[in-house]
């Protein structure tokens, strides 16, 4: 059949030829643990792995901005998909911290759910204390830190990259 696929399924993937394919989970599947809600190590590090996806998405975008000098004013359609990936990817990789954490201490809680970067940073903050880290806070997550409290001061929310108005039609 020479019709174009535009999809592959598990059947249709050529192992020996790994290159011709891209595959949003190729990177996530390490056989940790099958994700069926009890596999944390799993999810801490898919959790990781597609924060960088987005991260890299934003930072590469970000790049080419510069580098054609915002050429046809494109940055005003590419900022916020911009926005967008840095905030999830943030989200993700505090989720990935946080269940981190409860792997290595043992703790029998689930990772906060939503898209919540406040409460997710108030959470991290709060289990890094428990475990004596708050000076990661400090040190090595300063710059997250600050672009959250940006986030916050705006009043930004999840959905601010999404959409152009809420639910109220804001």
């Amino acid at each position: 059949d020479d019709k174009m696929q535009i999809f592959f399924g598990q059947q249709d993937v050529d192992y020996n030829n790994p290159d011709k394919y891209a595959f949003l989970n190729w990177r996530f599947d390490n056989a940790f643990a099958p994700y069926d809600g009890k596999g944390m190590m799993q999810l801490v590090f898919d959790n990781f792995e597609m924060g960088k996806a987005y991260m890299s998405n934003a930072a590469l975008t970000l790049c080419s901005l510069i580098h054609s000098q915002n050429g046809n004013n494109v940055a005003d359609s590419l900022i916020f998909p911009i926005l967008f990936s840095i905030w999830h990817g943030i989200e993700l990789w505090l989720k990935s911290g946080i269940g981190a954490i409860y792997l290595q201490e043992g703790v029998q809680k689930s990772i906060p759910l939503g898209h919540d970067l406040f409460k997710l940073r108030d959470v991290f903050e709060t289990e890094l204390s428990n475990i004596n880290m708050i000076c990661a806070q400090k040190y090595a997550l300063e710059d997250v830190d600050n672009l959250i409290s940006e986030f916050k001061r705006v009043n930004a929310h999840f959905d601010f990259a999404r959409y152009s108005s809420d639910n109220k039609g804001n």
